[in-house]
């Protein structure tokens, strides 16, 4: 409840304030999670700056506030997915903390038979940090299911096109 409540605070700030720090610190805990692993910590706080810049230079309060108000307002799915979700199923994130603890909520909630899961080592958001490892991650998955079965893939994870 608390962290709900925070959410709508925040929502609210963006809405009359704008961007501000107590903003940053929210959207920073909800990329990169609040633990640093004390070898990275360099390059942690490397990211969180580069993320920091960027969502400066291309983001608006407005939008953010809308984002923030829609991840609020989302269903929760974890306790109908073992019930619903009848196919083979990847789940893929980052490494940080906070991640995994979803991650690991929603696979306990799934059928073991059905899933595979994938865990991208220093890495909040798969797909703007490591899409190589992950396309390789799901072209590996889709050939465990019989597809994409012509396909050879390197040793160093691509693809291998011929001449």
């Amino acid at each position: 409840m608390a962290k709900y409540v925070s959410e709508k605070i925040m929502s609210w700030k963006l809405s009359s304030l704008g961007m501000n720090s107590a903003a940053d610190q929210y959207l920073v805990y909800h990329r990169f999670g609040m633990y640093l692993d004390s070898k990275k910590d360099l390059d942690h706080e490397k990211a969180v700056n580069r993320f920091l810049e960027r969502l400066h230079k291309r983001m608006n309060p407005k939008n953010l506030r809308l984002y923030v108000d829609t991840y609020l307002a989302r269903n929760d799915l974890t306790n109908q997915v073992k019930e619903n979700l009848k196919v083979d199923t990847m789940i893929v994130s980052g490494s940080y903390p906070h991640l995994l603890h979803l991650t690991d909520e929603l696979q306990a909630q799934m059928d073991a038979k059905l899933t595979t899961r994938v865990n991208i080592q220093h890495c909040g958001s798969v797909l703007s940090e490591a899409p190589e490892m992950f396309s390789h991650d799901l072209l590996l998955f889709c050939q465990g299911l019989g597809l994409f079965s012509a396909l050879p893939i390197s040793r160093n994870g691509s693809i291998s096109v011929g001449n």
